[in-house]
């Protein structure tokens, strides 16, 4: 079972598995595949997308043919097309990944600057 809120357009060619979320004024395309997952708000997923056991958070565009798979997708990422995101990566604000990347496990990007005075597991996920 799967849970939507109001405003989500769904088509018919789309598949919803079990313990999934839409949130509000999403747009999924056609023939995407969601399961275990929950979606934000305002987010607009393109064509034959499959995303996993994620967290994609508020006013995310997903477009044709990515993967995600067990990833969190932080507010305002842009995910180009035939990009994969790979178990356990993070994106997180705003962050947009190009055309057939392919990310693996455990990856994690931000838009934040690198410094060297921040304690040594927050520098871990500042990437320039």
């Amino acid at each position: 079972m799967f849970y939507y809120l109001p405003g989500v357009l769904l088509p018919r060619s789309a598949t919803i598995g079990p313990a999934t979320v839409l949130g509000e004024g999403t747009i999924l395309g056609d023939d995407c595949i969601v399961s275990n997952s929950v979606i934000g708000r305002n987010c607009v997923i393109g064509k034959n997308v499959k995303i996993e056991g994620s967290y994609v958070w508020n006013n995310v565009v997903i477009h044709d043919d990515a993967q995600i798979r067990h990833a969190v997708i932080c507010d305002g990422c842009i995910v180009k097309s035939g990009a994969v995101i790979g178990s356990g990566s993070v994106l997180s604000f705003s962050v947009s990944i190009g055309k057939f990347i392919c990310f693996h496990i455990g990856c994690n990007f931000s838009m934040a600057k690198f410094s060297n005075k921040l304690p040594l597991f927050v520098r871990s996920f500042s990437y320039n």
